[in-house]
């Protein structure tokens, strides 16, 4: 992550309201163009800094990422894709769901999420749907 300057609408606004949004600093946080590169490295380099019994291999974890989530519509925050290296971290190969298989969001939810059928099926019903949507922005119509 780095810090960036505030866009032109907020630096124009009065200092008083400009605080209040920026909670007195002038820089907004945003992630850089390789940080998911960067932070699978710092995964495996904390892991074997520690000498830590893994199946985590930083090159499984970025090859999957390819096919599944080329474009970093799925995996879009730091925290989404801890939960992925936690996965490869503790699965081996063949317990892991193929990123290219038509069921990749089915065996995803059940390895991230072990939830009763009930939940399972709901929430596998919400995450059909934002996969159908994903090229509208969250809250559009």
């Amino acid at each position: 992550m780095y810090a960036r300057p505030i866009d032109w609408e907020v630096a124009n606004l009065p200092k008083a309201e400009r605080d209040l949004r920026s909670l007195g600093s002038p820089y907004k946080w945003a992630l850089r163009d390789d940080w998911r590169t960067r932070l699978i490295t710092w995964v495996q380099q904390r892991l074997d800094s520690k000498k830590v019994d893994t199946l985590f291999e930083e090159a499984e974890v970025v090859s999957w990422l390819e096919i599944f989530d080329p474009e970093e519509h799925l995996i879009r925050t730091p925290t989404d894709l801890l939960t992925v290296c936690r996965m490869f971290h503790g699965r081996s190969r063949k317990s892991r769901p193929d990123a290219a298989s038509r069921d990749v969001g089915h065996r995803l939810q059940s390895c991230l999420v072990p939830i009763d059928s009930r939940t399972s099926d709901i929430f596998n019903r919400l995450a059909e749907t934002v996969w159908q949507t994903h090229g509208s922005a969250m809250g559009d119509p």
